[in-house]
């Protein structure tokens, strides 16, 4: 089911699955003490508003992507968000293209697309949460697999909200296990390496930390209307009313529906496994499946490193010199600022050894 007032972004597409299922909708190491020294006289003489301030009076939390972004280049991250027009006008890229029509096809093997006319936050997110339920009474119901599942929270003990949609879940009704499985397109017929594999483990690790909060109960009904800005007791549209009574759900709002939701959660394990699998898009087959072993105190590390930018502690940073590459293929490397620093001190450097 497709909310007809929302953009088909992936954290915002709204799914109803068939056969009683729903589902729904987006380095290297870094050396800190480096990175907070960039520029750090300007940021502290600025009268600097947090970044997730800003980003609040729009959507109020961040996405799952927006942090593995962040790992990637923070500064392009940051441009992205700002609205910042790139140097060079960007075509529709046809490899992106292509990765989300292999997405869409697996989609739609598990389930059909129906709309959803939803009028208010509360309804968008009753959907969401309809379909992370139906997803878990699947599972227990001997289901073993699911599409497009959203998940949210908190992360560390950080007081910003996280959401995204993990590509798929895998159930064991045997062994009582959950396995997440993220998706990645290719257009080479090989694995990656370095950073760009560290980027993907980063993302299915913060996707089985926010769902084993779930799971453990620290996601609570509070903190969920705190962050989204949601009025829990806010009657639910007609449509969105209709489609809770076709899964046998009598709730008018948000606080009954996530009085069901929560503690159904609190039934199932921990995310056991995590998987990355790559595949080709030129002819959608698989090139192969990476397990992940999950780092919690590497994940922590990250996380709250991140949130420093986030909280304003300390400004963007960008690449290093080691990954420069990554300014090659990047729509802001004419206007970047921290190129533009890094390039000065690559001049300062080489007039010194000169001298």
């Amino acid at each position: 089911m497709q909310d007809k007032n929302c953009s088909a972004k992936k954290e915002d597409v709204k799914k109803h699955a068939v056969h009683d299922q729903f589902n729904f909708d987006w380095w290297e190491e870094v050396n800190d003490e480096e990175l907070l020294l960039a520029d750090s006289k300007e940021f502290d003489n600025q009268c600097h508003i947090p970044p997730i301030s800003e980003l609040s009076t729009r959507r109020g939390h961040l996405w799952v992507t927006d942090l593995t972004r962040q790992m990637w280049c923070e500064t392009k991250m940051m441009y992205m968000l700002a609205g910042v027009k790139p140097s060079e006008e960007i075509e529709e890229n046809p490899v992106v293209i292509s990765g989300t029509n292999i997405h869409l096809t697996r989609e739609l093997q598990a389930h059909d697309v129906v709309e959803v006319a939803v009028s208010s936050r509360e309804d968008r997110w009753a959907i969401k949460f309809l379909n992370l339920l139906i997803t878990i009474s699947g599972f227990q119901s001997g289901v073993t697999m699911a599409r497009e599942v959203p998940i949210f929270g908190s992360l560390f003990g950080h007081d910003i909200f996280i959401t995204g949609i993990i590509d798929e879940m895998r159930y064991d009704p045997e062994l009582l296990t959950v396995d997440i499985y993220e998706l990645k397109t290719r257009n080479k017929n090989c694995l990656p390496v370095g950073c760009q594999k560290m980027q993907h483990s980063f993302q299915v690790m913060l996707y089985k930390r926010l769902f084993d909060n779930l799971v453990f109960g620290k996601t609570t009904a509070d903190n969920i209307s705190k962050h989204l800005h949601l009025d829990l007791t806010k009657s639910l549209g007609d449509s969105v009313t209709q489609s809770l009574n076709e899964n046998n759900l009598k709730v008018t709002n948000l606080c009954e529906l996530l009085d069901t939701l929560l503690p159904r959660m609190q039934c199932l394990t921990f995310a056991s496994q995590l998987f990355v699998e790559y595949v080709d898009q030129t002819n959608a087959k698989t090139i192969g499946i990476v397990c992940v072993k999950y780092d919690d105190n590497w994940l922590k590390k990250k996380v709250d490193h991140f949130m420093e930018y986030w909280n304003g502690h300390r400004p963007a940073t960008g690449v290093e010199i080691e990954e420069a590459w990554k300014c090659q293929c990047c729509e802001f490397a004419d206007i970047c600022d921290w190129r533009k620093l890094k390039s000065e001190e690559c001049i300062k450097r080489n007039k010194l050894s000169i001298s």
